[in-house]
């Protein structure tokens, strides 16, 4: 392919070819005749070659780079990029290329670094598609190496360039849409200006100007030379620590912070989100992780302890469970192990009668030439009853022949939080029971909560830490963190009693002004109240204009049970305070919401409420036809689908709204149709291979998740695999063959 001379040359200088290096035409087109034909290694040597008779042509440096990423010599790669950069500090490719390659080689300061240089060099307006791309190769690494909120900072950059490009769109949602990284990560931002008074609030201003544009060691610097009057102004270091942080410097970041934190004028509540913020830093789990046991043990009769295990009242197999390491054979069965045997009361039921899964247990017979055996996965806590177990059903522990201790990617905290309780049959334990049992399990698991140390805390107890001279703070932190973590049906409950444990009052709730008019207002009374406050919001209170703002920021940015919150208060107006697209959206948050929960039933009385709401204002009711039809498809109501569908076609041919969405249903469902076909064309074609039996895959049952294109109204999510889990969130019972696993989730 002919090069033209008139294209920017790659090297990054800013000239086209023909002004920059017009005399290496044949050899840039053979360079991508190399690329064409997939001769990355042949390509390689050819550059090398040309580059020890011209070792300063820029685009030479970066073909070498980029035929070194392609073969994937990526530590080569980062070498040349850094020489590269070093040699032409300016080239914005070069600082691209340094970039990229040191991210994926696990740098996380350097690829920060290297790629501000890239933004920083930019001229004029527009910004080359290699520094974007170099932006989204860093922002996906961070997110990877879980560096969270370095790759909100690079999240938040990337916003700004309307590029529809698949993979940049799934890294904004990512980290941005998704629960994934913590709201306060996601929403922890610097003072936008400097307050009145403050001498030096227009140097202030020009930082944050630069900041804002991805211009962060040119904002860093000015934020520095501001120091001198961090007297005056305490927010001045905190803004500066956050900055240091989007660097990754953390010893720095922390530094400034603490200065921060040290100021007797920075009000209670303040301060404990600054603790917060630096508590889900340390790790997603708060360096609390969970010691487990991996143990093999030798059976030498498998017929024999195979028929023991199953007839054993501590051990409940389970088709269900998957075996947790990557292996070509499967288990011939899997197991949970009880730390006693399952009771056959459904009344009066108490903790210490309830069996509670402490490990689980996958039998292999001799499917290879490797000897019969068990394999057991537990926590170190409860490997000691593992143990009984497999005493009292096989009269002995069999020989082991491997063990191994590991660290789990886990929180103690959550996991200890969950009491995992058995029951034979979960249909016949009276909700009422049910309910005692989990709010006792749950306290008997605060009472150990209260005594377990956290690294985080500084190797100290809650209790130790309570007691304290700034532990208070610390604790309020973490309590907001642990509660922010477990499963919402326990949340109440472990906000009283956590407080109640160390003393510390909960925050009350945060007064709003009956009308906040003017955009300006608005806006002002939105700066001083953080989102992850939001919760506390007296919103009862406020008039409807300002509900209807505070829930269309809400609906992007906050998290569901405020979301809920809100558009609760919302419907509850009356019809003519709102424009019925925006009562249809808060309707769409909160069916969307029960979805989630699996909880089908109340999805479709909102969708019932929802319609009734659009013909009492003479809307039509079509898309919320639509809602229900996909809700209903996903009960398995099959005729009730048909039926509603025949009426949205005969009834609704003028809704185009609610005929497009129905196309798009029906066009996702042939869609899956085809693909299922297709494996099962595949399957039959590898129907001869050898099967050893075992567990069910994770996809056997599971159902589809289609994109319905229903707007605000994702699909449902309560139609999940069969895993034999039991929530008191469900719609009915565990399902046949179930391990009556109970978990409040």
């Amino acid at each position: 392919m002919a090069i033209d001379l008139y294209s920017p040359c790659p090297g990054g200088r800013g000239k086209k070819i023909q002004y920059c290096c017009p005399n290496h035409v044949k050899e840039l087109e053979q360079i991508d005749k190399y690329l064409e034909g997939e001769q990355f290694a042949a390509g390689l040597a050819y550059v090398e070659g040309l580059i020890k008779n011209r070792p300063d042509c820029a685009c030479l440096e970066e073909a070498k780079c980029m035929f070194q990423k392609l073969i994937g010599l990526w530590e080569d790669a980062y070498e040349t990029a850094k020489k590269f950069a070093e040699r032409e500090p300016k080239n914005v490719v070069a600082a691209s290329e340094a970039a990229s390659t040191a991210a994926f080689i696990g740098k996380p300061q350097e690829a920060i670094s290297y790629l501000v240089d890239a933004v920083e060099n930019v001229e004029g307006t527009e910004t080359p598609l290699t520094v974007v791309q170099a932006m989204l190769t860093v922002g996906a690494a961070l997110l990877e190496n879980q560096y969270f909120y370095q790759a909100v900072a690079v999240a938040k950059q990337l916003q700004a360039y309307p590029i529809q490009d698949p993979n940049l769109q799934r890294f904004l949602y990512s980290v941005l849409a998704t629960d994934r990284i913590p709201l306060m990560l996601r929403e922890q931002v610097f003072d936008l200006e400097a307050p009145a008074g403050f001498p030096k609030g227009e140097e202030y201003k020009q930082a944050v100007r630069l900041l804002s544009a991805g211009q962060w060691k040119r904002g860093r610097e000015i934020l520095e030379s501001l120091l001198e009057f961090g007297g005056q102004w305490l927010g001045l270091y905190r803004s500066l620590g956050l900055v240091e942080l989007w660097f990754a410097n953390e010893e720095k970041g922390r530094e400034y912070l603490e200065r921060f934190l040290a100021a007797d004028d920075v009000d209670y509540e303040t301060k404990v989100d600054v603790e917060e913020f630096l508590l889900l830093l340390t790790s997603p789990s708060w360096d609390d992780q969970v010691s487990a046991e991996y143990r093999v043990y030798t059976l030498e009769n498998f017929d024999v302890a195979l028929e023991k295990l199953l007839s054993s009242r501590r051990f409940v197999s389970s088709a269900n469970l998957q075996y947790p390491e990557e292996h070509d054979i499967s288990p011939k069965n899997a197991f949970f192990v009880l730390d006693r045997p399952l009771c056959d009361k459904t009344v009066d039921l108490s903790l210490d009668e309830t069996s509670r899964n402490v490990g689980f247990a996958f039998v292999f017979g001799r499917q290879t030439t490797r000897q019969e055996r068990l394999e057991v996965y537990c926590d170190s806590a409860d490997f000691e009853s593992v143990e009984e177990a497999l005493k009292d059903a096989l009269g002995a522990v069999p020989p082991c022949e491997q063990e191994r201790q590991y660290t789990k990617n886990a929180d103690w905290t959550l996991n200890a939080s969950l009491p995992k309780l058995m029951f034979r049959d979960p249909s016949k334990i009276a909700p009422e029971t049910l309910k005692k049992l989990t709010a006792d399990a749950f306290d008997a698991f605060a009472a150990k909560w209260f005594d377990h140390t956290y690294k985080s805390l500084g190797n100290l107890s809650p209790r130790e830490c309570v007691a304290t001279p700034l532990g208070k703070r610390k604790t309020d932190a973490l309590i907001r963190i642990v509660v922010d973590e477990l499963p919402s049906v326990l949340r109440e409950r472990a906000e009283t009693t956590f407080r109640k444990l160390t003393g510390i009052p909960a925050p009350g709730p945060i007064e709003i002004p009956e009308s906040l008019g003017s955009e300006e207002d608005f806006a002002l009374y939105i700066e001083k109240v953080p989102i992850w406050r939001w919760g506390r919001l007296q919103i009862e209170k406020c008039d409807s204009t300002t509900l209807e703002r505070l829930t269309q920021i809400a609906r992007i940015v906050a998290p569901d049970e405020v979301k809920e919150k809100f558009a609760t208060e919302l419907i509850s107006r009356p019809h003519g305070d709102f424009q019925y697209a925006v009562r249809a959206g808060a309707y769409s948050i909160l069916i969307d919401a029960a979805l989630g929960r699996g909880e089908s039933q109340k999805a479709l009385d909102l969708i019932a409420e929802a319609g009734q709401s659009a013909r009492d204002v003479g809307e039509s009711d079509g898309r919320w036809k639509v809602v229900e039809i996909i809700t209903r498809f996903r009960r398995r109501e099959i005729d009730k689908v048909r039926s509603l569908s025949e009426q949205v076609f005969r009834d609704y041919q003028d809704d185009k709204e609610a005929m497009q969405m129905l196309q798009t249903f029906f066009d996702n469902l042939n869609e899956v149709a085809t693909a299922q076909i297709q494996a099962s064309n595949l399957n039959r074609r590898q129907a001869d291979r050898p099967t050893y039996g075992g567990l069910a895959s994770e996809d056997d049952g599971q159902e589809t998740r289609l994109n319905f294109g229903v707007g605000d109204v994702p699909p449902p999510q309560d139609q999940k695999p069969s895993s034999g889990l039991w929530t008191p969130d469900s719609d009915g019972n565990a399902s046949n063959g179930s391990s009556k696993l109970w978990i409040p989730d």
